[in-house]
């Protein structure tokens, strides 16, 4: 559902806006290949010193947003800086986007014990249980808890609409499965845990 959505509103570097970049960097376009590389490797060492599995990625990611931004007209007039301020944000997207199936726990918590489970046992039996579900359930799950803020709401709006149900038959269903995954998650920690 929303995977589909971002993936149609995917923007790709056109050869335009990767010259609005070049020209930035310098007017001698050899001179612009050498910064452009530069500025990339410094953003490499960026994401890898921040522990990103995919620094070359996320670096293009960068990279590309900049491009974006100044073939759209936008006045950029200190680049490294405003690279960097796209280089975290992106950062922090990948984390989040990392780790949505533990924000779809992190709204609730449970009471099981009174000494709490490591977390790496609570991700493990949550991942079973989130697969237990139907992939639209799931998916569902997911996508309600995934943003923050004001993008929370729009976003919920969004999937009641496209389930075609209003706001508050979209809570009552996600309320009844979180319970359902609040049990499974019970059953499987104490199975853990008998198991020890």
């Amino acid at each position: 559902m929303r995977e589909t959505q971002r993936a149609e509103k995917k923007w790709a570097l056109s050869q335009e806006a990767f010259d609005s970049l070049l020209i930035l960097l310098d007017s001698d376009r050899e001179l612009a290949g050498i910064k452009y590389e530069k500025l990339r490797l410094k953003l490499l060492k960026y994401f890898e010193w921040m522990n990103s599995e995919t620094p070359e990625s996320l670096a293009d990611e960068t990279l590309d947003r900049v491009a974006r931004k100044l073939y759209e007209g936008s006045d950029i007039y200190n680049l490294e800086s405003y690279v960097y301020s796209v280089a975290k944000n992106i950062l922090f997207e990948f984390k989040r986007k990392e780790n949505k199936e533990v924000i779809a726990h992190g709204e609730y918590n449970t009471n099981l014990h009174s000494t709490p489970e490591p977390e790496s046992e609570r991700l493990v039996c949550l991942k079973k249980c989130l697969n237990v579900l139907s992939n639209e359930d799931k998916e569902i799950i997911i996508c309600y808890y995934e943003e923050e803020k004001h993008e929370k709401i729009e976003s919920r709006k969004q999937i009641a609409s496209n389930l075609g149900v209003t706001l508050t038959a979209l809570r009552v269903r996600v309320c009844r499965l979180r319970a359902q995954i609040e049990v499974c998650l019970n059953q499987c920690l104490r199975k853990s845990v008998n198991e020890k």
